[in-house]
């Protein structure tokens, strides 16, 4: 996950041209996951630019993902560890 989540965030780094294919460490990474290539759609285009960085399946509908989701479900895991369990204090004031 830690590798995917780097890989995915390393698209926006990527050189200046637009490319239709997604970098090597991208395909690795969901090659590892199982996931294809063809069921994932990116799109990163700098705002002052025309032309976008990388354009993968792009055209192609898809439900949205929510990426800050994954960057914090990650960290909260290394951080945590997966049998973390939170817990809620309550306080009350009178009767």
């Amino acid at each position: 996950m830690k590798f995917l989540t780097i890989a995915l965030f390393s698209l926006i780094f990527i050189g200046t041209h637009a490319c239709a294919e997604l970098p090597p460490e991208v395909s690795s990474a969901l090659k590892k996951t199982g996931i294809p290539d063809k069921d994932v759609a990116v799109y990163v285009q700098a705002v002052e630019e025309e032309t976008p960085l990388l354009s993968h399946n792009a055209e192609a509908s898809m439900n949205p993902a929510s990426v800050m989701k994954l960057v914090t479900t990650n960290a909260a895991l290394e951080l945590l560890g997966p049998a973390y369990r939170w817990t809620t204090e309550m306080y009350q004031r009178g009767t």
